[in-house]
């Protein structure tokens, strides 16, 4: 059995519920808002971050938000907001506090226009520190790692699952380890 091509883009095919107007606007075809051509504003607002490529954070004081704060580069983070809308940031391979890269396991919070570096170390290669399994602890905290995945339950739980990662034995490689926070 031969599997079926992916898709290169996003077509109606024929789907009676979605109208053409709320299909292009699920596939990021829409037309910007009429007030915003007019004013010439546009969409995107940038928010914050350098303009520039391999920054590295500034990590301030541990659970202080700052307008200086602010997270290094990186990619293969793992993101998500809360229920009060607050942006939050894990992990990933990138530049730490001495713009060295590596795997990453800081905890980050956005609100109000600012940064908090919430838990996690401020330089790279972190072992994680697994306590007992099951039961929470302040010291317990998963290695540095890129492209985990995360989500959020009804409770606001947030769960994040391995991926390439330093062990508790400070060992990089693929793990199927599984966090709540």
């Amino acid at each position: 059995m031969t599997p079926e091509p992916l898709a290169t883009s996003l077509t109606n095919g024929g789907d009676s519920s979605l109208s053409d107007a709320e299909f292009d606007a699920l596939a990021g075809d829409a037309a910007p808002d009429a007030g915003c051509v007019a004013d010439g504003c546009s969409p995107w607002i940038w928010a914050g971050g350098s303009s520039v490529t391999n920054q590295g954070g500034v990590y301030g004081t541990l659970g202080s938000p700052a307008p200086t704060n602010v997270p290094g580069a990186r990619y293969g983070a793992v993101a998500w907001t809360d229920a009060a809308g607050k942006f939050w940031l894990f992990g990933g391979a990138g530049d730490d506090s001495q713009a060295t890269l590596g795997e990453l396991n800081d905890l980050w919070k956005y609100a109000s226009g600012e940064w908090t570096w919430v838990s996690g170390a401020n330089v790279i290669q972190q072992a994680g520190i697994y306590g007992t399994q099951g039961t929470p602890s302040a010291s317990n905290a998963p290695g540095g790692r890129q492209w985990a995945t995360a989500s959020r339950d009804a409770a606001g739980n947030v769960w994040l699952f391995g991926n390439v990662a330093i062990d508790s034995a400070s060992q990089s490689g693929d793990l199927n380890d599984l966090w709540k926070y």
